[in-house]
């Protein structure tokens, strides 16, 4: 059983930082490993944090590790979809709140 609880919004940013630090130490053959393995595979991703992050996961929560490379970053587009997409009247209203990204997209910022 796993310390630290998934309810717990606290517990679930010491887990990510946890995994953060196993999988991203430079120059550390362990961490390089684990880094290609959550890159490669969003199963294994899936463990390794939950590992490293002495955390459970829950079975509906994919993990997915994207590289700190804007090239390969802007291949990858995740929509929230709005409710009604009358809600959607500017581009700031997507760049807010359905546009989830690692960065500001194409625009204002």
């Amino acid at each position: 059983m796993s310390s630290l609880d998934w309810a717990d919004s606290e517990d679930k940013q010491k887990a990510a930082m946890a995994f953060l630090k196993a999988v991203s130490l430079r120059d550390d053959p362990a961490s390089e490993a684990l880094r290609e393995a959550v890159l490669s595979d969003r199963e294994r991703a899936r463990e390794i944090f939950a590992e490293k992050g002495d955390i459970d996961i829950p079975a509906d929560v994919e993990v997915i590790c994207l590289p700190n490379d804007t090239a390969k970053l802007d291949k990858l587009i995740v929509f929230i979809l709005p409710d009604d997409a009358r809600e959607v009247t500017r581009i700031e209203d997507v760049l807010e709140k359905f546009w989830v990204a690692a960065w500001r997209a194409y625009g204002p910022t």
